[in-house]
This record gives structure tokens, sequence and C-alpha cells, in this order.
């Protein structure tokens, strides 16, 4: 018990620090940061917690869960950027918690402490738990979906317990389960597999939880994880050994052998140069095996995808789910918001949001966000950075550990199931942003922690290849992030090229690490990479970003503008940023033909307006009137100038008394 009160305050300490640290130390970023943060504070200032709505226009973008957690930040800290991203950081520690316990529930307590660390040190999430945004909160309750899950029906991860009292090691759980084998499936029994339906109040948190993640980002905050459970539930019960799986089950316990036998290297070498013929060389055996191994792979994905076509199996594992149960909780919790917001706009709302924002961007790129089919398995590698290091041998022993049925396979399956279900889902959808599979982060944690786990027990049965190659990545990657970072910094933000040291926290991490590698000391390099990454996180969130945020144009034009004209109307002519709207703290009407913002200019008293500097002539030359530059800024992080306009009162009245009373100018 003391170990467990120990690993929680370790990770949410560690999750608050790094997500709290100088968390108001920047304004809110466009685009989405002060979209939805505006967004929030329109609503509240009307009193209204139905109806999104952006600069007086309805706002179809979103459901309102994020909405309402910014407008509790802004009620308890006022509407300044801490009150905007604090409940994203309360979610952000949340989910870290979650994943522990997940992990100790799948796996055990040191797999689900490693999780959670995985979890908390990683670049992608960070972000997310450090934004205005609604990343962090669906996160969180698809977590929490998967965990209820995992508790209402924990007695197929019951063989886990005789794991958690050994070394952690797949050979440790063989010699102390006797009915471990490579060539069995896994022992799960039929009894608890037939009590697997998940028990009903659990079943009611699950659901609940999917509930509250399609209030925070619509139809995918149901879908994606209703998907993942369900494939889950229909391959354990094919492992299982199922009575409407046998033929499928008996192709897999054959699969299994074969791909045991394909682990030695030397017998898959023979067979396939006994199939072409050819002698075996060295060299030759070697290739050979690694064919014979992808071979094995690739039949065995294949199989698995025909296997699923079993419409027995889909039907049993959808009862196991209790989908009368989840369409009464789904109903009384997203229900109600949706039937207001239908009703108080006329059925807009949810038209333009279902076809627009959900139908729309899956067909067609939306707004240019595009990328090939790979984006988001090319990502991953930016994105849960550092440990993405360690992705390929993570990826590779949880695939054994499924194959071989190991008393760990449940918990792998479940997250096997939980990513790959997100990463096909936006693959396949046209528009593709890196957020977009943040939900199956904590799969890949899990999945991290458990290979971390299983390295740290037994190191021996683990290449040293992988620690050495990490560490020196490490440190290269502080090389490039030094030096790009400094010429980056030189181009957009001159004067800020120092904040090219971020990278030195990786390449002293890099090299601690490399010296770990070099003693053989594994107990001491995971820990060091874990700091590093806490390090760098820090210094890129806690510093770098407020050194390059000193540049943002939208508050520094809004403060210039209130410190000379407390109360002047603002407006816009073709440029409109959401940073703009929320630092001017009312609305701002756009216009974009001259003669509108001419007018606009001509009509009001004291207005001003906002337009690039290249709009610049085209907007003189449509006013009657002159005019004066209020105030200037470099655009941020673009290339020209952000200038606020106003009448030109001292001109005007120049130029009215060089006038004859014809109206000729007088010489």
């Amino acid at each position: 018990m003391r170990k467990l009160w120990t690993d929680q305050a370790w990770v949410v300490g560690l999750a608050g620090v790094i997500y709290f640290t100088q968390l108001a130390a920047t304004r809110l970023w466009d685009l989405d940061e002060p979209l939805y943060a505006a967004c929030a504070r329109e609503m509240a200032q009307r009193g209204d917690w139905v109806v999104p709505v952006f600069n007086g226009e309805l706002f179809h973008d979103k459901p309102p869960l994020m909405f309402w957690t910014m407008m509790a930040g802004g009620e308890l800290f006022g509407w300044n950027e801490f009150g905007m991203r604090f409940f994203s950081a309360v979610f952000g520690v949340l989910t870290a918690l979650s994943v522990y316990h997940l992990g100790r529930l799948l796996f055990d307590q040191r797999t689900g402490f490693w999780a959670a660390v995985v979890m908390t040190v990683n670049v992608m999430f960070t972000i997310s738990a450090r934004a205005a945004t609604v990343d962090a909160a669906l996160t969180l309750a698809t977590t929490l979906a998967f965990g209820a899950l995992a508790l209402g029906s924990r007695r197929l991860f019951k063989r886990q317990s005789a794991q958690d009292a050994l070394p952690g090691s797949a050979d440790a759980c063989r010699r102390a389960i006797p009915d471990c084998r490579p060539d069995a499936a896994p022992a799960v029994d039929h009894g608890s597999l037939a009590a697997a339906t998940i028990v009903w109040p659990w079943a009611v948190a699950m659901w609940a939880a999917m509930a509250l993640a399609v209030l925070a980002k619509g139809p995918v905050g149901l879908l994606l994880p209703a998907t993942g459970i369900g494939l889950f539930l229909m391959l354990q019960l094919r492992a299982s050994g199922s009575p409407n799986s046998g033929a499928t089950r008996g192709a897999a316990d054959r699969g299994r052998v074969v791909a045991a036998r394909a682990d030695d290297a030397e017998v898959a070498a023979a067979e396939v140069a006994a199939t072409e013929g050819a002698a075996v060389g060295r060299d030759r055996s070697a290739a050979a095996a690694g064919a014979a191994k992808l071979f094995v792979a690739l039949f065995a994905v294949v199989r698995w995808i025909v296997g699923l076509f079993d419409l027995k199996l889909f039907a049993r594992a959808l009862w196991r789910m209790r989908p009368l149960t989840g369409a009464v909780v789904v109903a009384v919790v997203a229900a109600p918001w949706h039937y207001l917001v239908a009703e108080r706009t006329e059925g807009v709302w949810l038209r333009e949001f279902m076809g627009k924002y959900n139908l729309g961007p899956f067909v067609q790129p939306f707004m240019g966000h595009h990328g090939p089919f790979f984006y988001h398995f090319a990502m991953i590698f930016v994105g849960l950075f550092p440990w993405s290091l360690f992705l390929g041998p993570t990826l590779y022993h949880a695939f054994r550990r499924m194959r071989d049925g190991e008393p760990w396979a449940a918990g792998t399956r479940l997250a096997a199931c939980w990513a790959g279900v997100w990463f096909v889902f936006w693959s396949a959808c046209s528009t593709k942003l890196p957020h977009y599979v943040l939900p199956a982060y904590p799969a890949l944690a899990l999945l991290t922690g458990c290979f971390v786990t299983e390295w740290l027990a037994e190191p021996a049965r683990f290449r040293a290849a992988w620690s050495r190659n990490a560490a020196w990545t490490l440190v290269a990657v502080g090389v490039l992030l030094g030096v790009g970072g400094a010429v980056a910094a030189h181009l957009f933000v001159p004067g800020e090229e120092r904040v090219g040291l971020v990278g030195l926290p990786l390449i002293v991490g890099g090299l601690v690490c490399a010296g770990y590698h070099r003693r053989g000391d594994v107990l001491r390099f995971v820990p060091a990479m874990a700091a590093t990454g806490a390090v760098f996180l820090l210094s890129l969130f806690g510093w770098a970003a407020a050194r390059i945020d000193r540049h943002q144009h939208s508050p520094e034009l809004v403060r210039a503008i209130r410190s000379e004209q407390p109360d002047a109307p603002l407006a816009a002519f073709r440029f409109l940023q959401a940073s703009m709207v929320y630092y001017n703290g009312q609305g701002m009407p756009r216009f974009d033909s001259p003669e509108e913002a001419a007018r606009y200019l001509e009509q009001t008293e004291d207005g001003l307006i906002v337009a690039l500097a290249v709009h610049e002539a085209e907007l003189r030359r449509a006013c009657p009137m002159p005019l004066r530059v209020v105030a200037r800024h470099p655009r941020f992080l673009a290339p020209g100038e952000v200038l606020v306009f106003g009448r030109d009162e001292a001109d005007a009245a120049m130029a009215a008394g060089k006038r004859a009373p014809s109206g000729d100018v007088r010489r």
C-alpha cells in the first residue's frame, strides 16, 4: 500500500510540474486557443451554456464540454491564460494517474508506473495538457472508458496477478505458470470468459465516459472507443477458444506454432533455402530468416483480418458490451444538450457540425490539413519523443506477447486494439493533424511501459544497441534543435537566438545515458532518459516558448490601442485572427471590401481598423478621409506588418481649412 501511494505521488508530482510550470507565461496561441477561449467568454457574457458563439456568429466547430470547462476556469481564476488552460492541465494530471492505475490492472504496478511516466513525458500530450483546447479532456474521457472496461471485466486479466510477484519478464512467467507455452492459446478459462460481460456498474461508467467524449469531440468520441472495445472483445473471444470460432482458433494456434518456429533463424533459413533450392550461407541465412519472419507476420495479419468477419463472434462481443445500457447512458448524458442546441438554432448547428465539421473533413482535407496515409505513423516519432526511440522494440515485443499467449497478452491486446483503431481511422481520414491520434497515446504508453518493465527486469534478454542508439539519438536531436532553433529564431523572431539552448538538456542527458549504456546499467539508464525528457519539456515550454511568445502581435497591438483609446471600437479588414478578438475583449466586424472598411471608419466615431501592411494602399485609396497609423507590429512568425488605422482628424481639419467655400483648394 505504501508503494501505491508513493507511485501516485511521483506521477502526480511529475505531471503537475511539467503541465503547470509557467502555464500562464505565454499568451494564447492562434488559431485554436484564443478561438475557443473567446467562444467560451461570449457564452459566459450572454449567460448561455447551450449555444456556442464566436465573434457574434454561431460556432459549429466543437461541442460544449471544452467551453464549459473554460467558463468554469474563467469564473475561478479570471479570463486570463491560466484560467483558460487550468482544466487542460488538470485533465493531463488525471490522465497520467488513470494510465498508472490501468497499467496496474492490465499488467503490474511497475508497468503502470512507467506507463504513467511515458504518458507524462512526451511532446504531444504535454502540448495538449498546457493548451486551452479539447484534446486533454478527450484523452482523459477515452482513458476512463477503457479503464472502466478493464475494471468491469477484470477476470479477463486475472492471470496477471501471478506475474505481479515476478521479476517482470515473460520467461519468468513461463517458468512460474506451467501452461504458459508459446504453442498454446492464452490460458483464459471459459468460466471467467463467460462472465466477461462487463459488470453493469462499470458498463455504465464506460458508456458515460464515451458520452462525455461525445460532448468533447462529437460522434468520434463514441465511435472510436466503442470500436476498439468491441474489437478487443472479439479477439479475446476468439483467442480463448470461443465455440463460435473454433476453426479460427485452430488456425491461430497453428499460426503461433509456425511463428514460434520462425524465431529460430537457422530453421527459418533452412526452410526458405530448401524451398528455393539455394545454398544456405551465413549472410543468406540471416536474410532468409528475416524474410521468413516478415512472411509469417504478414500472413498472420491477413488471417487475423479475415478471421474477424464472423457475425456470430461480432454479436457475442457486442452483447458483452451491454449496448442497451450504453444507449440509455449516452442518451441521458449527451442527448439533452444536442436537443437544446438543435431547438435553439432550428437545427442549423447540428447540420453544420455533422456535415461540414465531421463528414466533410473525412472526405476532403479541411483548411489545407492533408497528408499521406502514413502521416500519423510518421508523426508519432515526434509526438511520443523521447520514448518513440523505443517504439520499434516496443511494438515487436507486444506482437510476440500476443502471438505466444504470454500472461500479459490480454492487456497487450487491449492496448493494441485501442491504438490500432485510432491510427487506422485517422489515417483513412483526408484531413490530418498531429493531435487527432492523441487519445491513442495512453495505449502506446501502456505498451512502452510494459517493454520498459521487462527490460529492467531482465536486461540480458534485450539488445544493448537499443540503449546505445537511443542515447546518441538524444545527442543528435539536441544538436539539431540547438542549431535549427537558433537559425529559425534569427529568421522569424530576431534577438531570440538563445532559444537554441533548448537542445542542451538533450545533449547532456544523451551523454549521461551513453555513459550508463557503456556500464550496462539499465536501472539508471531508463530513469536518466525520463529525467532528460522532463527537463527538455520544461525548458521548451517553460522558457523557450515564453521568449518566442513576446513577439506575438495581437496582444501587443491591443495593449497599444487601449493605452491611447480605451473605448474605441475595433474592426478588421481582410485579416482577423482569433487572438485579436480575444484580447480585444469584444466582437470585431470583418470587412472584405475596402469600401465597406472606409464606410465603417467614416461612420463610426473613433473607429479603428486592423489590416496587413500589404493592404494599406488599397484601404487609403478607398477612404475619402486621411488615415493615420495608430499602432503597428511585425507579424508573428510571418513576413510583413500588422497595422491599426484610424481617422486623422488633424489632417482632415487642415485639408478642410485649405478649401474655399466653393470647394476649390486655396493657394
